[in-house]
């Protein structure tokens, strides 16, 4: 049954790019420390610690080569620290527009103890906080050590 969910999963994300809510399907075994730290967005503080998701392999065979950085980037918790006061919140269809797409990301959770959301850190510059009732989006537009690449589309130096 495993199989052929991931079957379906493969073939629709490559036909119309559909991911499911839970990213945390193909975790790799890196994990980050347990402390707490505040995002810079509304009190909001991660909570536990971040899981790398690789999802280079699922990508066509001859795409996988523009996506070798994946492998090596890492996101430490500590980079979190007020980290969305130096993006910018944007529209969804906006983030989609100007980031470039990477197969790898990093999943959490987040809480200012009255509302909780998934966080998850796209290596491509991209921050989402997700919940069963929004999905708010931030990009970075500048270039950052924290990130494969920023958001307006031109590599990091």
């Amino acid at each position: 049954m495993n199989k052929l969910v991931l079957i379906i999963w493969i073939i629709l994300e490559a036909l119309i790019g559909c991911r499911p809510k839970d990213k945390k399907m193909i975790p790799s075994s890196k994990n980050t420390s347990k402390q707490e730290i505040y995002i810079g967005y509304n009190g909001f503080k991660l909570i536990g610690s971040l899981t790398k998701v690789l999802r280079v392999e699922k990508e066509p065979e001859d795409k996988r080569k523009y996506f070798t950085e994946c492998y090596d980037w890492t996101f430490d918790d500590v980079f979190l620290k007020d980290l969305l006061k130096r993006m910018k919140q944007v529209e969804p269809s906006y983030a989609h527009q100007v980031c470039e797409y990477f197969p790898c990301w990093y999943v959490g959770k987040v809480t200012n103890g009255n509302t909780e959301y998934e966080i998850t850190i796209y290596a491509h510059s991209a921050i989402t906080l997700e919940n069963d009732k929004e999905t708010i989006f931030f990009i970075m537009e500048e270039k950052s050590d924290f990130f494969i690449i920023h958001c307006a589309g031109s590599e990091k130096d």
